[in-house]
């Protein structure tokens, strides 16, 4: 019963989480971003949780996770949401050439561009060389 009950839940949240906005397409680059490229392993906790009918407890393991994230080119533009009608703001991932060719200040729209909405973030679990070629970092609680 608990478990269908946390599974019907889980299914309804992650529902809700795909309706989201639709992204800009267009509007005006107030900003320009250059995130190199990063590397690394970081821990990430694992925790789990354990029943034994009288007792709950709680069991964390540290898991250790290569990443890799490439070298960004990102524009902030501002403009209005069509279906709201709301002014608002998103980031844009583009080319190099695409991203050299931007001025701040400017007005900015996707058609004929490659654009992503989203980074792309390459995770593993690290092998021994990832662990002695890095220095081993927590990971951080996303926001």
């Amino acid at each position: 019963m608990k478990k269908t009950l946390l599974t019907t839940l889980l299914g309804a949240g992650l529902l809700l989480a795909g309706c989201g906005q639709e992204p800009l397409t267009r509007g005006e680059i107030y900003e320009k971003v250059h995130e190199p490229e990063r590397r690394g392993v970081m821990l990430l906790p694992i925790t789990q949780v354990h029943s034994t009918g009288n007792n709950t407890y709680t069991t964390t393991m540290f898991i250790p996770m290569f990443y890799r994230d490439d070298e960004d080119f990102i524009i902030r533009i501002r403009g209005v949401d069509d279906s709201s009608g709301k002014s608002r703001t998103q980031d844009l991932y583009l080319t190099k050439e695409d991203w050299n060719r931007c001025e701040v200040g400017g007005c900015f729209n996707c058609a004929g561009k490659i654009v992503a909405f989203e980074d792309k973030l390459e995770k593993r679990k690290a092998t021994e060389e990832d662990k002695q070629k890095y220095e081993v970092e927590e990971a951080k609680e996303s926001s």
